[in-house]
């Protein structure tokens, strides 16, 4: 195998997978097989039919490299990823706000129309093993001009260079010796002008001769690379047709990695297209910073290309710089007067820079004096300016950005975020509107509206500080108990403080959409459980739809519901997937609020309460760090949970989700009475483990993704005397240092009739099913 081995990585084929059959192929086969892209394989190639029972069971075993491609049941190990770990960056963290900016210039979504959504077609010039396909009557159209061009070019260079020689002997001694030494010339051996001048000329000569000599032919490792960069170009044109973006601008990127690493000098042409492509699909991302880089690398490859100016300038026109992008339109228009999408490019920013404040004399005048007083701190007439601007010019957004600027330095913070939503709605992909809605939300109280806010702008504007820097103070604000949900925890606190002690059933792991859940739930009786309360400990459904019907079947029956997030609830599936949460939540942070206000709605309870003057129940959110696995405290290889989007990184998501039940516990410590641990019977729960001695199931890397160290630490200052857990779906009852721990896990497919645990029962603590 090692001669496959070398030949694959000879031709630059590691990404086509091998097997030990190919190991009795010639070398030609090899390299036709790797040269093809594993299209052509000899006649016997197929795999014998022990190969093919070897790459089934890899198949089932999950550790061929294609199956995480494959569809499987919807269970825990279809979230994990071998050899996934791909960790989320890690953002500064920042104590204030960005700056409030004014904007003086209109903004542009980031749609289709305009980034020239057209790809370049694959580069004709490039020997590959099958025929390219035949150029359009545009493309002909575009070589031939540009060929003429460039005879024009060459022409042009021809007659300068002449009119240079012919000036040589015109030039003073001093210019002779200055040219000759720049080329390393000694010139001490020349007594004469009339030798200076032959030499200058003999210099020119051998210049243009060598600049006139053919370039050596590609070698075969060269020629070799070029066809896989079209190769994978072609994959990344498929996947852009398709409209998978991401994936399109993985290949691209793929693509000018690889020609970096070139030794030899690559066509201009093709480097121009992969950066042009690259750009096109970064504009469709919203990554509109890195599209106009990659657009201006396309201009720099291929200076007089039209479709490289028309990427820089729609890169511009969504960065809102205007004046730049006009003038990249017309620079282009110079070199190509009959470019169409130039000529639409230029036409849509002369549109926009004459719409909104620009198409009303007053309304521009106006918005000039509200600026002018917001920097001079006069806030009252500066909010007059742009009212009296809005008047004149109802559908700029840019003046209701202002004024929601200086709504907020007069803490008028609603009226700021009604501005910063009108600018969101006439400005969908703006990211200063969303900056300014989330600033006004947070000041104004409302952390989780803030949250929405800052990470749906930074969907539409990634790499935008202000955006970034909102969204993590916002995460900060939401671990205060001064925080408006906890605020509401407060207020239920003692709400049935005085009933008499009733029964606390306990479940975990219920996976509502498993066959069987739905059916279990909808049989519970809606008499028997009307006193009662239940602690559901995570992993109610894939979805947020699959969250909510679970938990209004228990509400129905129940007159407490207790509930924290599992792994599974906090999935973000792929459009198609059960689901199309990607367009619902811009992370999974965002829902995890969102199942906060759907518990609201339904109210479930998701802070601590004392239930009777026996007992108090308090929720701990919790997530899995590492460092659980006591044998190998290290990161391991696998990535579990990969439909989780984070916008921290990957290690640090335990830190942020404990770090929500300092304001609980602060709560219960505070309000309980009489006061934890002095009568007071305390249940805490989470869905992961706080205790490494708890049993794990035995898969592969699991005590890293099964529980979390602080959830014990936290637990023990509440003083609680039983805690329930889930996740790993083994029922256990165990006592670690006066602490009783349970997990009562449904599992994937209830039995009907299957009975619910009671672990409290008037005013003790129980262990027995109803």
């Amino acid at each position: 195998m090692e001669r496959v081995l070398a030949i694959q990585a000879d031709c630059l084929a590691d990404d086509i997978p091998v097997f030990p059959h190919m190991a009795a192929w010639s070398e030609a086969q090899l390299i036709a097989f790797f040269e093809s892209g594993g299209v052509e394989a000899p006649p016997s190639a197929d795999p014998p039919p022990d190969m093919r029972e070897h790459l089934l069971s890899q198949l089932a075993a999950g550790t061929y490299s294609d199956a995480a491609a494959l569809e499987s049941a919807r269970s825990s190990a279809d979230g994990c990823e071998a050899n996934g770990r791909e960790a989320l960056e890690a953002h500064e963290d920042v104590d204030m706000l960005g700056d409030e900016l004014l904007e003086d210039a209109l903004d542009v979504d980031g749609d289709e129309r305009l980034e020239a959504a057209t790809l370049d077609a694959p580069m004709a010039s490039v020997r590959v093993t099958t025929a390219p396909p035949r150029a359009t009557a545009e493309e002909e159209e575009e070589v031939e001009e540009k060929e003429k061009e460039r005879e024009k070019e060459v022409e042009v260079e021809k007659a300068k260079e002449k009119e240079e020689e012919d000036g040589v002997a015109g030039w003073s001694v001093r210019q002779l010796k200055e040219f000759l030494h720049a080329r390393g010339v000694d010139t001490s051996p020349f007594s004469e002008k009339r030798e200076l001048i032959a030499e200058a000329r003999r210099q020119r000569a051998a210049a243009a001769a060598a600049a006139a000599a053919p370039p050596p032919p590609p070698s075969a490792a060269a020629a070799r690379l070029l066809r896989k960069l079209e190769e994978i170009k072609r994959s990344g044109d498929e996947a852009y047709r398709a409209k998978d973006m991401a994936k399109a601008e993985r290949h691209y990127s793929s693509a000018l990695s690889r020609a970096a690493e070139a030794e030899a000098p690559l066509p201009a042409v093709l480097l121009a297209a992969l950066f042009s492509n690259r750009s096109g699909t970064r504009m469709m991302l919203n990554r509109h910073e890195e599209a106009l880089q990659d657009g201006r690398m396309a201009l720099k490859h291929r200076p007089a290309w039209a479709r490289a100016y028309s990427r820089v300038g729609a890169a511009l026109v969504a960065l809102r710089r205007l004046d730049e992008a006009k003038a990249v339109y017309e620079e282009g228009l110079r070199h190509a007067a009959g470019a169409a999408e130039l000529h639409d490019g230029l036409a849509d920013v002369l549109g926009r820079m004459g719409a909104g404040a620009g198409s009303s004399e007053e309304a521009k005048a106006a918005k000039e004096k509200g600026n002018a007083f917001f920097k001079e701190g006069k806030l009252e007439e500066a909010y007059s300016a742009y009212s009296a601007a809005i008047r004149c010019a109802p559908k700029d957004e840019a003046l209701y950005s202002n004024r929601s600027a200086t709504l907020a330095r007069l803490e008028r913070f609603d009226e700021a975020l009604a501005d910063a939503k009108r600018a969101v709605a006439l400005q969908p992909s703006w990211g200063k509107a969303y900056s300014r809605a989330g600033l006004a939300a947070l000041k104004g109280g409302d952390e989780e509206a803030a949250y929405w806010f800052y990470a749906n702008g930074l969907l539409r504007d990634p790499s935008n500080r202000e955006l970034i820097n909102g969204r993590d103070s916002t995460l900060q604000a939401l671990f205060s108990v001064q925080s408006q949900r906890n605020r509401k925890r407060v207020e239920r606190f003692t709400r049935d403080a005085s009933r008499p002690a009733a029964r606390i059933f306990a479940v975990s792991d219920v996976h509502y959409d498993h066959p069987g859940a739905k059916e279990w739930a909808a049989g519970l009786s809606k008499t028997a459980y009307k006193d009662d309360a239940i602690i559901v400990a995570g992993d109610v459904g894939d979805t947020y739809t699959a969250v909510k019907y679970c938990l209004k079947a228990f509400r129905a029956c129940f007159r407490r519901v207790f509930y924290v997030p599992g792994n599974h609830d906090m999935w973000i599936r792929p459009k198609g997937q059960h689901s199309d949460e990607p367009s619902m939540f811009a992370d999974s942070v965002q829902k995890l609020l969102s199942l906060w206000q759907l518990c609201d709605e339904l109210d479930v309870d998701t802070g601590p309460v004392q239930l009777s003057s026996k007992v108090t129940v308090v929720p701990l959110d919790a997530w899995y760090h590492f460092s659980f696995d006591h044998h190998d405290p290290r990161p391991g290889s696998t990535k579990f949970d990969k439909w989780c989007k984070w916008p921290m990184h990957y290690d640090s998501v335990w830190e942020f989700m404990t770090g929500l039940n300092d304001a609980r516990i602060e709560i219960a410590q505070k309000y309980a009475s009489p006061p934890l641990g002095d009568g007071m019977h305390v249940i805490t729960f989470s869905h992961f483990l706080p205790r490494k001695e708890l049993p794990l199931p035995g898969v592969y890397e699991m005590a890293k993704a099964s529980g979390c160290l602080r959830t014990e630490e936290q637990l023990r200052r509440l003083k609680s005397k039983c805690h329930i857990f889930g996740h790993t779906h083994i029922n256990t009852q165990s006592e670690y240092d006066g602490v009783t721990y349970m997990q009562n896990a449904m599992g994937y497919g209830i039995a009907p009739g299957t009975k619910l645990c009671v672990i409290h029962d008037g005013g003790k603590f129980k262990s027995y099913m109803a």
